[in-house]
């Protein structure tokens, strides 16, 4: 991420960039442009890597490569998109709930794994990544 927000997309950090749920407009802090295409770069990478150390060695599959990437993809986009916009509702509702506000980021967080796991693992292991038998 500090590849990108360093030196590839450091030009494009005062350009406010807002799309759908992504907001990048307060370039100050989240660095406009530059901090979503960052952070969008620095998650493809993670995820090339994450699909073959959860086809290869978490679920053992023998799932065609070709037939697994197109369904990985789409779950990857699922679980961004989901990440991306849990955290903002999780909070509010622990602070409407009277959760202290130093407490209410970590509650948020850990939410937002349990979803991801909740959602990740059956469909990689039933749907994009399932055993021959």
């Amino acid at each position: 991420m500090w590849i990108g927000t360093g030196f590839v997309f450091a030009s494009l950090s005062h350009t406010p960039f807002r799309f759908l749920i992504f907001n990048y407009t307060d370039v100050e802090s989240d660095l406009g442009l530059c901090g979503f295409l960052s952070f969008l770069t620095a998650t493809a990478f993670a995820q090339a890597v994450n699909f073959f150390v959860q086809k290869n060695f978490v679920f053992c599959s023998d799932a065609v490569f070709a037939q697994a990437v197109p369904k990985y993809i789409c779950l990857a986009v699922i679980l961004v998109i989901v990440s991306a916009a849990l955290p903002a509702y999780s909070q509010t509702f622990f602070a409407n709930i009277g959760v202290p506000q130093t407490v209410t980021p970590t509650l948020a967080n850990a939410v937002n794994i349990l979803v991801q796991v909740g959602l990740s693992y059956p469909a990689m292991k039933f749907w994009v990544m399932p055993k021959k038998l």
